[in-house]
């Protein structure tokens, strides 16, 4: 049997392997599942972002949906290729 949860004599998992595992599990599956902000066409440095340039996509990764009005009517501080993810760092 391979498990990566330590067995006790009865070779049931101890509570706090199961907890650290499913901790673990839930993470990554939070990330996965969440949603972020995507260019979905080129932005060049110094142009305002507009909504219709801004996709909602998965993996979860970087700004949440919810700053979409934070990212809007914002400069762009590098050229951003399409499909990347948008981070404040990008924007002025």
């Amino acid at each position: 049997m391979s498990t990566s949860a330590t067995l006790t004599p009865n070779h049931a998992p101890r509570d706090s392997d199961m907890t650290r595992a499913t901790r673990q599990t839930t993470s990554v599956t939070a990330a996965v599942a969440r949603k972020s902000l995507v260019t979905c066409e080129q932005i060049r440095a110094g142009t305002r972002i507009e909504k219709s340039q801004i996709a909602i996509m998965r993996p979860g990764t970087g700004l949440a949906p919810a700053m979409l009005p934070y990212v809007v009517g914002r400069a762009a501080k590098i050229d951003i290729q399409s499909g990347e993810l948008i981070t404040f760092e990008m924007l002025k």
